[in-house]
């Protein structure tokens, strides 16, 4: 298949053998796409994968997809781009969703949420649907993963988000919502930890008993370095002086530190979890780039054990 359109992260794409991958960068490397494996059709059905699991599962039947990227620094999975079918692309597939006739109960929640963002100003043509729904193998428990493409209009979603909330029209997660999603992300972080993060974001929600949540995928974002070398893990504390890029992909932290001017997360728990003036504290792999510059990456992995971002003094 030829590419159309360059993948942005959180597209999915499927290959000839029933492989669905969710695309990490906007970037090829030696003609592959890079991303993580998410589904397996077996039997007529679809088969959701954690990390491991989809680490297991290439290793014993594709093992020509897992891929040590130079661009990234780290493996994950690399699929030529002559082995993909089908393109999945979120913003194509709302678009799609919004116009659909007679939707079941997921996709017109779906619908009326975007709806009502839309009339609080914000532009659905920004807007993307990820995840379950982008490959409609969407289910009764199925969450709605909503991307938003302009950083200016995911800043204003999250404005219109509170307002819905404070108008009781959209519900906060509850103490089990919290704990199972906790448990799902498998953080390093206590569950106080977490939770206090995470509530402050106002990236997620509860809308017709349907849980939901936003993320960004910045656009005309400059190339990642060619080359990263790796230095072993690191630990660091040091004050937040640019946030501007914390719900990216990769999140960006610019840090007030003598030595490492950023902390990178490729883990959506880590985006946005800190902001300027405010001190961190990072654990994850020291980097420097071709450039000099130093880093500390978290994200090695998806669930990444030992590696986080946490706000440690305002």
């Amino acid at each position: 298949m030829t590419l159309l359109h360059p993948c942005l992260p959180r597209d999915f794409i499927a290959t000839c053998d029933d492989l669905v991958f969710a695309t990490l960068s906007h970037h090829l490397e030696n003609n592959r796409i890079l991303g993580f494996l998410r589904y397996v059709h077996s039997n007529g059905v679809w088969h959701k994968l954690d990390t491991q699991a989809a680490n297991d599962w290439l290793a014993r039947h594709r093992p020509d997809y897992l891929y040590d990227s130079k661009l990234l620094a780290a493996r994950l999975h690399g699929i030529p781009v002559e082995d993909v079918r089908k393109h999945y692309q979120p913003r194509v597939r709302l678009q799609e969703l919004l116009q659909e006739e007679e939707p079941d109960y997921l996709l017109q929640s779906t619908r009326q949420l975007c709806r009502l963002f839309e009339a609080e100003g914000i532009n659905l043509r920004n807007l993307g649907i990820t995840g379950s729904l982008l490959i409609g193998t969407g289910h009764p428990a199925s969450d709605i993963d909503l991307v938003i493409y302009d950083r200016a209009t995911f800043f204003q979603t999250r404005t219109a988000l509170l307002l819905l909330m404070n108008r009781g029209i959209i519900s906060r997660l509850g103490d089990s919502d919290w704990q199972q999603a906790y448990a799902r992300r498998g953080c390093s972080l206590t569950f106080d930890e977490y939770v206090w993060h995470e509530k402050r974001k106002l990236n997620k929600g509860i809308f017709n008993g349907i849980k939901f949540d936003i993320s960004l995928v910045a656009t005309g974002q400059d190339p990642l370095p060619v080359v990263a070398t790796k230095s072993g893990y690191h630990l660091l504390t040091a004050r937040v002086t640019d946030s501007l890029r914390s719900y990216d992909y990769p999140a960006v932290y610019e840090l007030d530190h003598p030595d490492i001017t950023e902390a990178w997360s490729f883990i959506q728990t880590y985006a946005g979890q800190a902001i300027e003036h405010e001190w961190v504290e990072v654990s994850g792999l020291l980097e420097t780039g071709q450039d000099g510059k130093k880093r500390v990456v978290v994200g090695s992995s998806r669930e990444a054990p030992g590696e986080y971002i946490k706000v440690v003094a305002a």
